[in-house]
């Protein structure tokens, strides 16, 4: 992961824009510390996903990303509908 201060990130936003989009997160730092991060689109997307998700949903609500992830999702929502609607 490549670091840069905000004014090399400024200087070289471009190439801070080609580390990302290679799938390498450039992290921008003001007086030695972290401040802020370029990521590729995808992490972002990724980011948004798991911040979205309801802590009253459970693992469910982070299932995703592997092989088997959606029937494992499905499962677990029939389980907590099951549990809502009881005989």
């Amino acid at each position: 992961m490549k670091r840069m201060s905000i004014a090399e990130a400024k200087a070289r936003f471009a190439d801070a824009v080609k580390n990302a989009e290679a799938g390498e997160p450039v992290v921008v730092t003001r007086y030695g510390s972290d401040v802020a991060a370029i990521v590729p689109i995808s992490e972002l997307a990724e980011l948004k996903r798991l911040r979205g998700a309801k802590a009253s949903a459970g693992l469910a609500a982070l299932v995703g990303g592997w092989k088997g992830s959606a029937e494992l999702a499905a499962q677990s929502d029939a389980i907590r509908r099951k549990r809502s609607h009881p005989r």
